[in-house]
C-alpha cells in the first residue's frame, strides 16, 4: 500500500544546490547519491501528486495501482558479498561460493540503494506465466541445475533448442563479464581521466585487456541479433528470444545492444547459481509493494540526508538559463528556485527542451545536440482491475506475458500483453479478498489514434473518446482471461489508461515509451534515429551546469539503465575528487 512519507510534499526552498526536474528513478537516484553521498542540498520537483515517473502508484477504492515496471532482478541481498556500506547479506548466503557472489555496484539501482542506506524487500521467484501461440508454459530462468530457460526449451522448442540457447549462453558469458566490468558509478562523463582512473578500481589486467580488444568492443556495441544468427536455428527459441530482448528495451533482437543482453543474461546466471546454493528463491525478484517501494526507499533517503526535499504537484515551466548557465528553475505558479550548483532534468529530452526559451541559442543548441535525432517508441495502453478472489481457488501468477501471434512480431500492436498482479505476495495493495491486477500493452500503441484528444481534458468525455478506449483495451481483457480465467467479468473495478494519459500524468509528448535504443556497431554506437543517444554530460547540450538523466540518455530505457545514467549524473556534478573518495569509502 502507499506509504504516507511518499505523497506527503515538502516546502519549497528558494535554493538549493542541486535542483532536481522529475521524480522517475533517474531523477531519485542522481537526488539521493547527492544528498547522502556528496552532502549537496537537492530539491525534487515533481509535476504529479505522486513521486515515481513511470513507477509511481496511486491509491483508489482501497487498491494501489502501479504503472510499472514489473520485472526486476539483481535485487535480493542473498547475491551478494557484505559491503562496507550495507553490510547486507542474505540468509543463506554463507553457501555460496566466491563465484556465486559478487558485489553490488554489478547491478546499478542496487548499487545506488547501497550507497544511500536504502533496503527494499523483495520476493525472489523463478518463472513468470507465459501464453504464447504453442500453448502455456512455465518461463522459468535457470535455477534447478539447468541452464538459462533450458525447461521452456525442452517443452516447447525443437529437439536442439535447449543445446542452441546453451550454446548462446556461453558464448554471451565472456561479454557479460565485460559488460559488468566497470559500473557506471566509475565513470564521470565528459572527463576521459577520472573515468580511467574509476575503472582502474575495478578491472583486472585480463579485463582491461578484454575491453581493449577491438573485436570485444565491436561485439558488445553491436546488435544482439547478429550474434542470435549464429547460434540459434529453433524457431521457438528465436521468437522467445526476440520477446525477451523487446521487454528489456522496446526492440526486438536485431536492434538491441549486444552489452544489454549480455548483462541480463550474467545477472541472471549468477542469480541462478545463488538459487542453488540456497541463498535466494530464484533469478527473479519482485520488490514488496512493487517499483513504488523503491520509490519509498529513495525518497526516505533523501530526506532522511536532512538536505532533500521532494516537491509534489510543482510543474517547472522553465529552466533559467543566464550566460549560457542553468541557474534555476521557474514553477507553472511563478514561483522560482535558485540552482547553486546545478539542474538535473530527468525529463523526457523534448520536454526538457521545450523548458529552455526556443528563441536562445542555448534552447538551439540543446535541441540540436538531445532532441532532434530521437526516434519515440509507441506508447502504452493500460488495464487497471480490482478483482475478488474465489474461496478455494488456487492464487494467479504474480507475473504473465501474452503474445497472441509470432507472426506479426513482438513489436505489433495489440499483440503483446503483460500482467503483473503483485497483490499475490503483497496483500496490503488490495482490500481484503481482492487482487490488484495491471495489465498492458508495452510500448505497442500508436499514438496517432489517440492524438485528437492529446491536451483536451473537455474531450476525453467525448463518446467517441470512450469508445476508442473499449476497443483498444479489448485485447487487455482478453490476456486477463487467459491469465486468470473468470478475474476480468468478476473485476469490481476496471480502469482504462490510454497514451493520452499515459503522456498526461507522465509529462511524455505522444505518451512515448522513451527513445528506441537501437544498436549500430563500433563506430556507430548506441543510436536512436539519426543521432547517437548523449551521455548525461554538464552542459553537453549546449547550457552549462544542466544535467539530463533517465531514458533520452545513455544507456536508454529500463530500470537498470536509468539507475546507471542517474549515477553519472551524479558523478557528472560533484567534483572529480569526490568522485573518487566516494568510490574509495564504498570499498568496492
Amino acid at each position: 500500500m502507499i506509504g504516507p512519507a511518499r505523497d506527503t510534499s515538502d516546502a519549497l526552498p528558494d535554493s538549493a544546490d542541486v535542483v532536481v526536474i522529475g521524480s522517475g528513478l533517474g531523477g531519485l537516484c542522481t537526488a539521493a547519491l547527492l544528498a547522502v553521498c556528496h552532502n549537496r542540498s537537492v530539491v525534487v520537483l515533481e509535476a504529479h501528486a505522486h513521486p515515481g515517473g513511470a513507477a509511481h502508484a496511486w491509491p483508489h477504492r482501497g487498491y494501489t495501482f502501479d504503472s510499472g515496471p514489473h520485472l526486476f532482478s539483481g535485487l535480493a541481498d542473498g547475491l551478494y558479498a557484505p559491503s562496507a556500506t550495507s553490510g547486507r547479506r542474505g540468509a543463506g548466503a554463507a553457501a555460496m561460493s566466491a563465484a556465486t557472489t559478487t558485489t553490488a555496484w554489478a547491478n546499478p539501482l542496487r548499487a545506488v540503494l547501497d550507497a544511500v542506506g536504502a533496503t527494499v524487500p523483495v520476493v525472489s521467484y523463478d518463472a513468470w506465466d507465459l501464453h504464447v501461440p504453442e500453448g502455456r508454459f512455465n518461463a522459468r530462468v535457470g535455477s534447478g541445475g539447468g541452464g538459462l530457460f533450458t525447461e521452456l526449451m525442452d517443452a516447447a522448442g525443437g529437439p536442439g533448442a535447449a543445446a542452441e540457447v546453451a550454446a548462446l549462453t556461453a558464448a554471451l558469458a565472456p561479454l557479460g563479464r565485460l559488460a559488468t566490468a566497470i559500473p557506471p558509478a566509475a565513470v564521470r562523463p565528459g572527463d576521459a581521466v577520472a573515468s580511467a582512473r574509476g575503472a582502474a578500481r575495478f578491472l583486472s589486467p585480463a579485463t582491461a585487456a578484454g575491453l581493449a580488444a577491438p573485436w570485444n568492443a565491436a561485439a558488445l556495441t553491436g546488435p544482439f541479433g547478429r550474434l542470435l544468427d549464429n547460434h540459434v536455428t529453433d524457431p521457438f527459441a528465436r521468437r522467445f528470444l526476440d520477446l525477451v530482448c523487446f521487454l528489456l528495451a522496446g526492440v526486438p533482437a536485431a536492434g538491441i545492444l549486444t552489452a544489454e543482453v549480455a548483462f541480463l543474461f550474467a545477472e541472471w546466471e549468477r542469480a541462478a547459481a545463488a538459487a542453488n546454493a540456497g541463498a535466494v528463491d530464484g533469478a527473479l525478484d519482485f520488490p514488496i509493494g512493487g517499483a513504488a517501494a523503491i520509490v519509498d526507499a529513495l525518497v526516505d533517503a533523501i530526506r532522511r540526508s536532512g538536505r532533500g526535499r521532494l516537491v509534489l504537484s510543482a510543474p517547472v515551466s522553465s529552466i533559467v538559463v543566464e550566460g549560457g548557465v542553468a541557474t534555476g528553475v521557474v514553477l507553472a505558479d511563478g514561483r522560482t528556485v535558485r540552482a547553486m550548483g546545478a539542474v538535473v532534468s530527468n525529463a523526457a529530452a523534448d520536454v526538457t527542451a521545450g523548458l529552455l526559451s526556443g528563441d536562445t541559442p542555448a534552447a538551439a543548441a540543446f535541441h540540436s545536440a538531445r532532441v532532434a535525432s530521437l526516434d519515440p517508441l509507441p506508447s502504452f495502453l493500460h488495464l487497471h482491475l480490482g478483482v475478488p478472489a474465489v474461496d478455494g481457488e488456487p492464487p494467479p501468477p504474480l507475473n504473465a506475458a501474452v503474445v497472441r501471434s509470432w507472426t506479426a512480431g513482438v513489436d505489433a500492436p495489440q499483440n503483446v500483453a503483460l500482467l503483473s498482479i503483485p497483490s499475490v505476495v503483497e496483500p496490503g495493495v488490495a482490500p481484503a479478498g481482492c487482487h490488484a491486477v495491471h495489465a498492458y500493452a508495452p510500448a505497442t500503441e500508436p499514438w496517432e489514434l489517440w492524438a485528437p484528444w492529446a491536451g483536451r481534458a473537455a474531450d476525453r468525455r467525448d463518446p467517441a473518446y470512450a469508445a476508442l478506449k473499449a476497443e483498444r483495451s479489448a485485447f487487455l481483457f482478453d490476456a486477463v482471461e487467459r491469465v486468470w480465467p473468470g478475474a476480468a467479468d468478476r473485476a469490481t473495478v476496471r480502469l482504462v489508461g490510454s497514451p493520452v494519459t499515459h503522456a498526461r500524468y507522465l509529462r511524455r509528448p505522444t505518451g512515448s515509451y522513451g527513445p528506441a535504443v537501437v544498436a549500430q556497431g563500433l563506430m556507430g554506437g548506441v543510436r536512436s534515429g539519426g543521432g547517437a543517444l548523449p551521455l548525461p554530460l554538464p552542459g553537453g547540450g549546449g547550457v552549462d551546469r544542466l544535467v539530463c538523466v533517465g531514458d533520452s540518455i545513455f544507456p536508454g530505457i529500463g530500470v537498470p539503465a536509468v539507475a546507471a545514467s542517474g549515477w553519472m549524473g551524479a558523478n557528472a556534478v560533484v567534483e572529480a575528487a569526490e568522485h573518487l573518495a566516494l568510490l574509495d569509502r564504498l570499498q568496492w
